[in-house]
């Protein structure tokens, strides 16, 4: 069989279509401004594309060049901090009673403590920050034993509160201050004659500010009593108990009064010793 070679057409070279990006539009898309004209001059081609150009997404190396473009940094400033150098704490400014008596009053009768949020600037003095500024705190109360001992979390439920417990315990604005009123429902002498206190401390979980500065504050002891013990009296007659005889109680008053007399001469004595004391100290200061 006979092949016959195919005859040789000339094929005509191709030039590939241009799919690069314009310099021009380079420069627009990513603000080269100069620095695009120069490389596009040294290269001899167009640049490539940006990933703004391509709707890719930002390496976070670029992104961190302009910070104040950041999210991170609009969202610190929906939360202000305390101002720069000052100082602030809790402090319990009306202590609740030292004694209590659960079954006198009804439900009524409540105790009362106040806390207030107090501010120092940076030279020491006592001031106020803008109220735009400020961020509700809210608080929690825990109960403690005087000893310092945690109360069981059974018995968490002695501590109970009086009246709106959600807006009694948060510090807002315009006052900086929060009362709070509430009752102790079991008498010291269930829980070994200890007296009870609480703990006041901010809650973090609900409160949106930094607040790890604020430390907890503690009330003074309280000591829960049922009721008042009145005059008792004899059932019978109705009378009053035996009372101590008169000469019994003039004899303890003449002797009570010998002791207040010796007291008062050793004050005395004390006072006139400070006073030549100042005195001498008011001449060194003269000389």
């Amino acid at each position: 069989m006979h092949m016959t070679g195919a005859t040789s057409r000339p094929v005509t070279k191709r030039e590939p279509s241009d799919t690069t990006f314009h310099l021009t539009n380079l420069v627009v898309n990513n603000r080269l401004g100069s620095v695009g004209d120069d490389a596009s001059s040294i290269i001899g081609w167009p640049l490539a594309p940006s990933s703004h150009a391509l709707g890719l997404p930002v390496s976070s190396s670029s992104s961190s060049q302009s910070p104040s473009s950041t999210p991170e940094s609009g969202a610190i400033t929906n939360f202000p901090l305390k101002r720069a150098n000052w100082t602030r704490r809790l402090v319990i400014t009306k202590q609740p009673a030292s004694e209590f008596y659960k079954d006198e009053g009804g439900k009524a009768n409540a105790l009362e403590v106040e806390v207030t949020l107090v501010e120092f600037n940076e030279l020491g003095e006592p001031a106020r920050s803008p109220d735009d500024e400020f961020i509700s705190i809210p608080l929690r109360i825990l109960l403690f034993f005087e000893s310092g001992k945690r109360v069981d979390d059974t018995d968490q439920e002695i501590f109970r509160f009086v009246g709106n417990d959600y807006d009694s315990i948060v510090i807002r604005a315009p006052t900086r201050k929060a009362l709070v009123q509430f009752r102790l429902e079991k008498v010291s002498r269930r829980k070994d004659g200890q007296r009870f206190k609480l703990r006041i401390e901010v809650d973090q979980e609900q409160c949106t500010a930094n607040v790890a500065d604020l430390t907890p504050v503690f009330t003074n002891a309280i000591c829960v009593l049922s009721k008042r013990k009145h005059p008792s009296y004899n059932s019978d007659s109705s009378v009053r108990v035996k009372e101590p005889p008169p000469k019994l109680l003039k004899r303890d008053l003449s002797h009570l009064e010998e002791k207040l007399s010796a007291k008062i001469d050793g004050l005395t004595a004390q006072i006139h010793h400070l006073s030549q004391q100042v005195q001498k100290q008011c001449l060194r200061w003269d000389r």
